[in-house]
């Protein structure tokens, strides 16, 4: 895997991170700090805030002129300018993270290790059950080679990079099937440069997000067909 992809904190990396989208490589991942609660409120406005921020500075036009769809559950999508960007947000108790993509779908997750990951309490057979149901059985095998002092990290990273995988999706928290699998290997994977107390991933798709919707409900028939719906 590559080196960890840098983050640009907001507004103190502004420049940095519009000089990263105006990139050939058309991406970008921000991060603001935000309260260290569970309560998203302020986060939520936060991150939204400054990704208008950045867009506007990005067209040169007022951030007022941004708007952003607000669907809960769901990742926002530029609805003024209209342009079909790839945007995802995720966030964790005291830090909130975007990705831009110019051009191509993405998922971004983070979370913190010692909060977040189920099982933290070091139940071994909890981490299992989740790989199992939701990871696929390479991950498993993997975990299971992994030491016990170190699989609790290794675990959080695996589970942060599925959910960046299935947010490049367009899916929501979906257990493993060989169909998923192989679509969700077709996202490039990258881990965010963080603070060993967090953890997180960045997911760039292959296809454009008109196609990727359209991927997204075949593999949701799929998904029906295998649980008898």
């Amino acid at each position: 895997m590559d080196a960890p992809l840098r983050m640009h904190p907001w507004p103190q990396s502004a420049v940095d991170a519009l000089a990263a989208l105006r990139s050939t490589a058309g991406c970008v991942v921000i991060s603001v700090v935000t309260p260290h609660t569970e309560n998203r409120t302020h986060a939520r406005v936060a991150i939204r805030t400054a990704l208008r921020e950045l867009l506007a500075a990005y067209w040169q036009r007022p951030t007022d002129s941004i708007r952003l769809s607000n669907h809960a559950g769901r990742a926002p999508a530029l609805l003024s300018p209209a342009n079909a960007l790839g945007i995802s947000i995720s966030h964790a108790p005291g830090c909130s993270v975007a990705a831009i993509h110019l051009q191509c779908a993405v998922g971004i997750d983070v979370m913190r290790t010692e909060v977040d990951l189920p099982g933290s309490d070091g139940a071994a057979a909890e981490v299992y059950r989740l790989a199992h149901d939701y990871l696929g059985p390479a991950t498993r095998w993997l975990l299971a080679q992994t030491a016990p002092t170190e699989r609790t990290a290794a675990f959080a990273q695996a589970w942060s990079q599925w959910e960046a995988r299935l947010k490049c999706l367009g899916l929501g928290l979906t257990e493993w099937t060989p169909a998923l699998g192989q679509a969700l290997d077709r996202c490039k994977v990258m881990v965010l440069d963080l603070p060993h107390t967090l953890c997180g991933a960045l997911a760039v798709g292959p296809d454009t997000r008109s196609n990727r919707d359209a991927q997204r409900g075949v593999l949701q028939l799929e998904s029906n067909r295998l649980s008898g719906y």
